[in-house]
């Protein structure tokens, strides 16, 4: 304005474009701080999440891991479980022609024997096992064997101080035939013993 005023133009007008200039430098320095900022911020902001991502990426890693391995161990004890079964089973099919019986009694205390250290290996933690006659079962681990021909029923009891779940339920379920014949056919051996000792001691008496 004061070079207008002294009516020098050349210099008014190269003033007026250092001004325009300079408004629009500062203008450009605004814009750039303000792109600046927000790309502060956007990387910021993927940092965060890049950070969280890490996070659930390890979470992710170990969780799989550890569900990898729980399945192995549930698979491995499934596994020795049924190879156990396997074995007891066999044990059961020729338990009657394996072991001698002097009585009853001692068919139940041999195969009582038997299924405690068979079921080590199925069932975890098993204090004891027996076979009782009863009416009705009295704790969780009583399973139903048999009816007896004078209308009793015989149980087999399983004590266990672990967890008696549904698994261990079916597996023993599932011995449950295996045991009772081969309970049937061993005392069945036991009376045709005792028959055939009767039947000597007649033949002896009739002798003499």
């Amino acid at each position: 304005c004061a070079y207008a005023a002294l009516g020098n133009k050349e210099a008014s007008d190269a003033n007026r474009n250092s001004c325009l200039d300079l408004l629009r430098v500062t203008r450009q320095n605004r814009e750039v701080e303000s792109r600046l900022q927000t790309t502060v911020q956007n990387v910021r902001q993927m940092s965060r999440w890049a950070i969280i991502l890490s996070v659930l990426l390890i979470l992710s890693v170990i969780v799989s891991v550890a569900l990898v391995r729980r399945w192995r161990a549930r698979n491995n004890r499934y596994a020795t479980a049924l190879m156990g079964l396997l074995k007891l089973c066999r044990e059961l099919a020729t338990f009657p022609v394996n072991h001698e019986f002097s009585d009853e009694d001692d068919v139940n205390k041999t195969l009582t024997s038997l299924l405690h250290k068979s079921f080590a290996n199925i069932i975890c933690d098993v204090d004891s096992v027996s076979i009782f006659i009863d009416e009705y079962p009295v704790e969780a681990g009583d399973f139903l064997l048999r009816t007896t021909l004078d209308g009793k029923k015989e149980y087999l009891r399983v004590v266990s101080s672990g967890a008696f779940g549904d698994e261990q339920r079916t597996f023993i379920e599932l011995l449950l035939p295996y045991i009772r014949v081969a309970k049937s056919e061993a005392e069945r051996l036991v009376n045709m013993g005792d028959e055939r000792t009767r039947l000597e001691e007649l033949n002896l008496s009739y002798s003499l």
